[in-house]
């Protein structure tokens, strides 16, 4: 299975051939079979596709493909940003273990007809998230248009490649941090942001687990046309001053200014999506915020998140916590995190 994450800025590829999991039936000690589980054999290859056309960015990913030596294969692909539509339903049955399939299902045929109602054909899909007590089910609801979703089958529809299954951004990225993720994902409750270009996703995780998840519309470009504007530049030179901090202090430009400006609808959805899971009683708290992304890559978006939020942020590249094999341009990992949750598709379904 290979991952195509078809972004506004760029098209990432990714397949796995060896995930790390395996352990050996030798009799090796603890820690050399530690090392083991984390070597992972991956292809991935990332090109920028900003402003072309369907058409184009089939071309592009054919290249891409041709490049990593991949000629045939099953994919799978994902679709987030604001045009999805988010329900989160909260059913508590009091008198039973939990709310019966009746309910549940009653929950979802009322959201799909609500998508049908809204006049555009959307795709549904929908997750079970079972509360502690038992006595409660969280059922999050999503639609996304379809017009959306058969562009990006079209544009994958290239050569020997067979779309099997498309996703949401959120839940590829969630399938990467199971796997992937730093050794506190399964001890903190995390709220994970995975920072693109126009879109942001936002997953809340206890100990592991998918509690909530969002798409907004904030993204790194947010801040490269705050720069362009304020300075009166092009955006390409606004991109290299975003992430050179040897420049910014030739030009003596303060980022922080710049964050604050920019960052208000990001820090206002991180502090709802964290307090509506407090209140809905999925976590007590949030112990980390994890970032991720391209736009993570900004200098010094995470200590001003860190320093804004109040809750200790730290940065998630795939590539680094784990002993991929191969590479040596680490920072294309932060690009990486939904294309390698599509990946992991062939061991999920």
């Amino acid at each position: 299975m290979i991952g195509i994450d078809i972004g506004t800025s760029y098209i990432k590829v990714c397949k796995i051939i060896n995930n790390g999991s395996k352990r050996s039936s030798s009799l090796e000690d603890v820690e050399e079979q530690e090392d083991n589980r984390k070597q992972v054999s991956v292809i991935a290859a990332m090109k920028n596709v900003m402003d072309l056309e369907d058409n184009e960015k089939s071309e592009i990913l054919s290249s891409i493909l041709k490049d990593c030596d991949i000629s045939k294969d099953s994919a799978f692909l994902a679709v987030g940003g604001a045009d999805l539509i988010d329900k989160n339903i909260n059913l508590v049955n009091e008198e039973e273990d939990a709310p019966s399939e009746e309910v549940k299902q009653n929950a979802i045929n009322e959201f799909n007809n609500a998508m049908r109602e809204e006049g555009e054909a959307m795709y549904t899909t929908h997750m079970f998230i079972k509360g502690e007590d038992k006595k409660t089910t969280n059922i999050i609801c999503t639609a996304a248009p379809k017009q959306i979703i058969d562009s990006k089958i079209n544009i994958a529809s290239v050569g020997n490649i067979v779309v099997k299954g498309v996703t949401m951004e959120t839940l590829a990225l969630t399938n990467a941090f199971e796997q992937f993720g730093p050794s506190y994902r399964d001890k903190e409750n995390v709220a994970l942001l995975n920072i693109g270009n126009d879109v942001t996703n936002i997953v809340i995780l206890k100990g592991g687990k998918l509690v909530f998840f969002k798409d907004i519309d904030f993204g790194g470009h947010t801040i490269t046309k705050e720069i362009a504007s304020t300075y009166m530049v092009k955006e390409v030179l606004a991109e290299e001053i975003k992430m050179n901090k040897e420049l910014k202090n030739k030009i003596n430009f303060f980022m922080p200014n710049v964050l604050k400006k920019t960052t208000s609808s990001l820090i206002e959805n991180i502090f709802t999506s964290i307090e509506y899971c407090v209140n809905k009683q999925f976590v007590i708290s949030v112990d980390r915020i994890v970032v991720t992304g391209g736009g993570c890559l900004t200098d010094g978006l995470d200590s001003f998140i860190e320093k804004t939020m109040g809750i200790t942020t730290s940065k998630w590249n795939p590539l680094e916590d784990n002993n991929f094999i191969g590479y040596s341009n680490k920072d294309l990992g932060y690009f990486l995190p939904v294309a390698l949750g599509l990946a992991l598709e062939k061991e999920k379904k």
